[in-house]
C-alpha cells in the first residue's frame, strides 16, 4: 500500500495539471493560471465589522461618525441621504470617490425609491446586536488636487441607545465613541412639537450625553452634534413660532451644562428625507457633512473646567439635579 499517494495529488485528491512548460498560450491551462493570478477580488459591499474595516483606517487617515438618536429618529435617513445626493451630484463641496459597503448603502435607500411600490418613503431600521454596522464613504474635492478622504458611519441601533443611556456600563462596552472624531445624536423633530412629548426627547438626550460621559466615552476632545431631525414637520407646524421658542430653550440648556465638558458642541436642523415643500433630500446637511470630512480633533487638556452651577429655574432642571446628585450643573 502507497501511503504517500496523495502527496501526487493537489487539494481533496484532484490530480494536478501537466507542468506549465507543457501548457500552451491558447487558452489552456497556462492562461487560466495568468488570468487568476492578475484577477482583482470584489467586495462584498455589506456593511463592515470593526475588524473588517481595519484595512481602511489602517491606509488612510478615516473619520469615523457615530450616530446615535432613539427609535425613528432618522439615523439610517440620515446616512442614506447623503449617499442619495452623492449619486446625483456633488455634495458639500466633495464629490463621490468609492465605497466598500455598496449594497449596504443601497439596502438603506431602497425603501425610499419608487421601485419599493411603498405608498410613502421609509428606510430600512438598523436592529441591535448587529456587528456589521460600519458603512464606508469615500470623497474627495472636485479639484482632484488632494488624496481622497474616507469616512465610516457607525450606525446605532435605536435599542442600543436606550441601553447606553440608561448605563454607563453598557455605553463603556461601546468603544466606537471615545474613538469618534465625530458624535451626532439626533433628536426626533416631530417629537419636539408634541408637549406631551418632547421633555422626553430633551432628557433622553441629556441622559446618553452624560451616560458617554460618566463613562469616559466622552471628554474634552470629543466633538458633539445634536442634530434636528425632521425639520420641515417643525417649519411647518402649527404655533410654529412656539416650538421654534422651545427648540432655542433647549439648545441654550444643553450649552450650559455640556458645552464646558466638550472640545466642541454643535446643533443643526435637518430634513433628510425631503418629503414637504421646498425641502431637498439631506436638506440641511451639506455644511455638517463639510466639517464631518475635514475637522479632526485637535490636541487638548486632559482636564476640563467645570461649569459655574446654574440656577434651577425648571421642574426639569430640580429632577436633573435630583438624579445625577447636585454639586456643578450636571445632567
Amino acid at each position: 500500500m502507497m501511503v504517500d499517494e496523495p502527496a501526487k495529488q493537489g487539494i481533496g485528491g484532484t490530480q494536478k495539471g501537466p507542468p506549465e512548460e507543457h501548457l500552451g498560450a491558447d487558452g489552456g491551462a497556462d492562461g487560466e493560471n495568468s488570468a487568476r493570478r492578475e484577477s482583482v477580488p470584489l467586495k462584498s459591499g455589506e456593511a463592515l465589522t470593526a475588524e473588517e474595516a481595519f484595512s481602511i483606517t489602517a491606509a488612510s487617515r478615516t473619520r469615523l461618525l457615530v450616530i446615535a438618536g432613539a427609535v425613528g429618529s432618522g439615523k439610517t435617513t440620515l446616512i442614506a441621504s447623503i449617499f442619495h445626493r452623492f449619486q446625483q451630484e456633488p455634495f458639500g463641496g466633495y464629490i463621490f470617490a468609492g465605497s466598500d459597503t455598496l449594497i449596504a448603502f443601497d439596502e438603506r435607500c431602497y425603501l425610499a425609491r419608487i421601485t419599493s411600490n411603498r405608498e410613502t418613503a421609509a428606510t430600512k431600521r438598523t436592529m441591535p446586536g448587529i456587528k456589521r454596522n460600519l458603512l464606508h464613504l469615500r470623497v474627495r474635492e472636485p479639484s482632484i488636487t488632494q488624496p481622497a478622504r474616507d469616512l465610516l458611519f457607525a450606525d446605532l441601533s435605536g435599542e442600543d441607545y436606550e441601553e447606553f443611556k440608561d448605563s454607563p456600563e453598557e455605553c463603556r462596552r461601546f468603544a466606537m465613541i471615545a474613538r469618534a472624531d465625530h458624535f451626532i445624536v439626533l433628536v426626533d423633530g416631530n417629537k419636539l412639537i408634541q408637549p406631551a412629548a418632547r421633555q422626553g426627547a430633551k432628557s433622553d438626550t441629556a441622559m446618553l450625553l452624560q451616560s458617554c460621559l460618566d463613562a469616559e466615552q466622552l471628554g474634552c476632545q470629543s466633538q458633539v452634534d445634536i442634530v434636528i431631525s425632521k425639520w420641515d414637520l417643525v417649519d411647518t407646524a402649527t404655533d410654529r413660532t412656539v416650538h421654534i421658542a422651545y427648540i432655542e430653550a433647549m439648545k441654550k440648556w444643553f450649552l450650559q451644562r455640556f458645552r464646558p465638558k466638550l472640545r466642541r458642541l454643535r446643533f443643526f436642523e435637518i430634513a433628510a428625507r425631503g418629503e414637504r415643500g421646498h425641502y431637498e433630500i439631506a436638506c440641511g446637511l451639506a455644511t455638517p457633512f463639510k466639517s464631518w470630512v475635514e475637522d479632526l480633533p485637535a490636541a487638548v487638556p486632559t482636564d476640563c473646567p467645570l461649569p459655574e452651577r446654574q440656577e434651577l429655574t425648571t421642574e426639569f432642571d430640580r429632577y436633573v439635579d435630583r438624579r445625577f446628585g447636585g454639586g456643578h450643573a450636571e445632567v
